[in-house]
């Protein structure tokens, strides 16, 4: 589940949960946010907001986090960046 309004490419998501969750759980609740988002009183809320609503399940937003850690960590160890 994942809300973006910045550039192409960019994805900022609004819900995580620990993958120790139990997957009975994540997919309930992410069943739960889809069919809230899915209302249009609410799609016309986040569109004011500039918000584009991308619905996603958890196994989705897995496979993005592994794509976004491979785009993201050759970059980051080329440029240096080093935590404090």
């Amino acid at each position: 589940m994942a809300c973006s309004s910045g550039p192409p490419g960019c994805r900022s998501t609004t819900t995580r949960l620990s993958g120790k969750a139990p997957a009975q759980v994540l997919n309930k609740l992410s069943a739960a946010i889809r069919a809230t988002r899915a209302k249009p009183a609410i799609q016309e809320k986040l569109c004011s907001l500039g918000a584009v609503v991308v619905a996603s399940t958890p196994t989705d937003d897995r496979a993005w986090l592994q794509q976004d850690h491979e785009r993201w960590t050759p970059l980051i160890k080329d440029a240096g960046v080093k935590t404090e």
